[in-house]
């Protein structure tokens, strides 16, 4: 029996592979039962990733940049508690080719970078 894999985004404590990892921490193939443990215990959210199938499509992180940007940011569906965009979501809009929660994070520090500041521009310039 093979279990299925899971990325795991933690937001709380858990002892996994014998350390104490913390919120914000991102686990990657993570086996079905242990996934869903997490999940039961509310210490972390889960995605199903590809345990090997068709990966041989690959996808560039430029594709997943577009797909993600196609994404509605006013429907909480296509993001994670987290406020990041769902792997499956971004899957669909690339047409089935699968990506992991590495890719997609990849991707989401370039949008995220790209981003202008919130903070007030116009005193950037000034003179002291």
């Amino acid at each position: 029996m093979t279990d299925k894999l899971y990325a795991v985004a933690l937001t709380g404590n858990v002892r996994f592979d014998g350390k104490i990892r913390g919120a914000g921490t991102e686990l990657e193939d993570v086996p079905e039962t242990i996934a869903l443990e997490i999940e039961a215990l509310g210490v972390g959210e889960i995605e199903e990733i590809d345990g090997g199938g068709e990966r041989d499509k690959t996808v560039s992180e430029e594709e997943i940049v577009q797909a993600i940007q196609q994404l509605d940011k006013e429907n909480p569906d296509q993001f994670t508690k987290g406020g990041k965009p769902e792997v499956k979501v971004i899957e669909e809009i690339l047409g089935g080719r699968q990506i992991s929660a590495k890719e997609r994070d990849s991707a989401w520090a370039v949008i995220e970078a790209a981003k202008p500041e919130d903070s007030d521009t116009s005193t950037e310039n000034g003179s002291a």
